[in-house]
C-alpha cells in the first residue's frame, strides 16, 4: 500500500541545515524533444563546469532540490552547497546591495 507510506528524504542546506522533504517519484526530463538541455540539467552541467561551491537561491526552489541531488548525483558530479533564502531575506539582501552601490558611487547613503 504505497500510498499510505510517507517516504521521506534529508537534504542538507547551508542556511537551514537538515531538512526532510518527500521522495521523489518524478521521471526528470534532461533534453526537450527540440534536442536543447531543460534548466536543471544545464544547471547541474554549468555549475559543475565552472566548479561552483555555493549556491543561494529563494525558498521557491527547495521542491527542486531533490532533482539537483539526484542529477548530480547521477552525472558523477560534486554537490554544491545549496543555501535557501526566505523573501524576506532576498529584499534585505537586494536593499543592502542597492545601498553599497549607491556609496560606491559617490553618493551618500543614511
Amino acid at each position: 500500500m504505497l500510498s499510505a507510506m510517507r517516504l521521506r528524504e534529508t537534504v542538507t542546506d547551508g542556511i537551514r541545515g537538515t531538512l526532510d522533504v518527500p521522495e521523489n517519484f518524478q521521471d526528470i526530463v534532461i533534453v526537450k524533444t527540440t534536442g536543447i538541455p531543460t534548466y536543471h540539467f544545464a544547471h547541474a552541467v554549468d555549475d559543475h563546469l565552472m566548479r561552483t561551491t555555493h549556491v543561494v537561491r529563494g525558498e521557491e526552489w527547495l521542491p527542486h532540490s531533490l532533482y539537483m541531488l539526484e542529477l548530480f548525483d547521477k552525472l558523477g558530479f560534486e554537490l554544491p552547497v545549496y543555501c535557501h533564502r526566505t523573501a524576506h531575506e532576498a529584499r534585505r539582501g537586494r536593499q543592502q546591495a542597492q545601498a553599497v552601490k549607491t556609496q560606491g558611487s559617490g553618493a551618500v547613503s543614511r
